[in-house]
């Protein structure tokens, strides 16, 4: 079963920042932004100045801010993107619904400054008005038209309105008049990056190093398209960097960690996100990310500890409510694994692995209609995505098994000689073949998994032992681990009744069922085999706690 997982990208904060006394009485309730929050404000000049304990950084991004306590002359804020969040003097912000006449008053007087409309299209925007924000947006590409800032303006706020291809225009036009400013290269990578156009915002990303080699950002978004790419390696590699570079830098251990679950580094995982959790205790992201790596390991209970704290924080995470429906799954709590997986459907309908892993569930529990259903909306969603096709397999090889097996041979045309895939496909179909009575199907399919295993020890094992080169005892010595566990007294139960005493594997399918990885892809099959010999009698329990 997979787990979704990947995360929205954010932009990350770059700011200069100047060591000096201390100059402020610190609140500590204030410096952790544990206060309530009075009113939205954004700031009145091109550049603000965050004191952050003895440190002041200058900032020039526009942003909406949640203004906190007063000491003084000094407001804390915090930014409502979470980038950025110190003690600003009060004087030089305007509260958010101050902020449109506050501007057009300015612009009154100097109608022909375009960053002024660019506040105020800000201010439009945090107000709800994109219809208002991008005539001013027009006004200021149309007052400086020469220079790439206007552009980059216009193209975040498409971006921020998922209009992509208008904002690659707005990017464009921004390289095409300043070819020499980074930020351009590294905001239309971002949108690429949105598109899935991974080469492209790989080549404005080392465009903008070239220009900007200590960029933090580009570095952590380079690794990200990598991680996109299925190069997990170089994800960790140019995520590093950015660390290096940026020690503080959450989103770049948030993104690294993610790498590290794509090598198998759980434990590599969860210390990268502990640490981002660190650097910013309420991201749900880092929570989502360090289940997901609890739940690979099967600390099923942990897992759904940090799923609801992912939640807590954003209640319309689709990819947390899926992720805890899956550690819920991995507990034998399949009506709770359903409930969370409905709640991710109706946040996010358009998601394919969602609708996966709620068909897997509607599988292990005999629901076989409603799981076909899921399999093809899924499909419909992601057709080239050969693991969803591989999991519809096993649900037809339930119901179906000549279809099954015919479906397998097309699948298999498909898949290359390193794709893991095949081999479990190729055992699939020889399944179903022995089931429909195709002996000289199941001889071909058995031998094309021997050829793909190749040098994968488990699936030749597996393979072995259906073409019984190898007997039971030593399958279950081969084994390592609960998914190997799970595959073996499967595989056992299941060549048994497949035999004239089919009762003989009643004792292996009912160790799957009871004690095997329920979030193993092929589990279904063994509480399928159990219904269909009439012996289903009670279904698996839930797992108890982890002590």
């Amino acid at each position: 079963m997979m787990i979704g997982l990947k995360r929205p990208m954010r932009l990350a904060l770059a700011m200069l920042a100047y060591v000096l006394p201390n100059l402020l009485p610190v609140s500590t309730a204030a410096a952790d932004g544990r206060e309530d929050s009075k009113h939205r404000v954004m700031q009145k000049n091109a550049e603000l100045l965050l004191r952050v304990g003895s440190t002041i950084v200058p900032t020039t991004q526009l942003e909406t801010y949640k203004e906190g306590p007063t000491e003084g002359r000094w407001t804390w804020i915090e930014a409502e993107s979470g980038r950025a969040r110190g003690w600003a003097k009060a004087d030089e912000l305007v509260r958010l619904d101050e902020a449109v006449p506050f501007f057009s008053g300015e612009i009154h007087a100097s109608p022909a400054d375009p960053l002024l409309h660019i506040k105020r299209a800000k201010a439009y925007e945090a107000l709800g008005k994109p219809d208002q924000a991008l005539q001013d947006y027009d006004e200021a590409v149309r007052l400086d038209p020469s220079h790439a800032w206007a552009y980059n303006w216009r193209g975040l706020f498409h971006r921020a309105r998922k209009e992509y291809d208008a904002a690659i225009d707005d990017h464009s036009r921004a390289v095409a008049v300043e070819p020499g400013r980074p930020a351009s290269y590294l905001d239309r990578a971002l949108c690429y990056l949105d598109r899935g156009r991974f080469d492209d915002a790989i080549a404005d990303l080392e465009a903008c190093l070239r220009l900007r080699p200590d960029d933090a950002q580009a570095y952590d978004r380079l690794g990200w398209a990598f991680y996109s790419k299925g190069q997990a390696d170089r994800a960790v590699e140019y995520c590093s960097k950015a660390i290096q570079l940026q020690p503080d830098f959450e989103d770049a251990y948030v993104d690294r960690g993610i790498a590290w679950f794509a090598e198998g580094e759980y434990d590599k995982t969860i210390a990268d996100e502990t640490e981002a959790l660190r650097l910013s205790p309420e991201d749900p992201f880092a929570f989502n990310a360090r289940g997901w790596a609890l739940s690979a390991k099967h600390e099923y209970d942990r897992a759904i500890q940090d799923f609801d704290r992912a939640i807590e924080r954003n209640p319309r995470f689709a990819r947390a409510y899926t992720n805890r429906g899956i550690a819920r799954a991995g507990r034998k709590d399949f009506d709770g694994a359903l409930r969370d997986l409905d709640r991710s459907i109706a946040i996010a309908p358009d998601r394919p692995r969602a609708h996966l892993n709620r068909g897997i569930v509607h599988l292990i529990k005999g629901e076989v209609t409603r799981a076909g259903a899921d399999f093809d909306r899924a499909i419909e969603l992601a057709p080239n995505d050969r693991w969803l096709r591989y999991n519809k397999l096993i649900a037809t090889l339930m119901t179906d098994p000549a279809a099954a097996c015919d479906n397998a041979a097309r699948l298999l045309g498909e898949v290359g000689p390193r794709d893991e895939l095949g081999v479990y496909t190729a055992i699939l179909g020889y399944l179903g073949a022995r089931k429909s009575g195709r002996k000289d199907d199941a001889a071909r399919f058995i031998e094309m998994g021997e050829k793909l295993a190749g040098g994968r020890a488990w699936q030749g094992h597996l393979v072995d032992y259906l073409k019984d080169r190898a007997d039971e005892r030593g399958l279950l010595a081969a084994a390592d681990g609960p998914a190997q566990q799970t595959q073996a007294r499967l595989m056992i139960g299941l060549k048994k009744s497949l035999s004239s005493r089919r009762e003989d594997g009643l004792e292996d399918l009912r160790w799957v069922r009871d004690h095997g990885l329920s979030t193993d892809a092929l589990y279904p099959l063994a509480v399928q085999e159990l219904r269909r010999l009439g012996l289903a009698e009670a279904q698996a329990r839930p797992t108890r706690p982890d002590a």
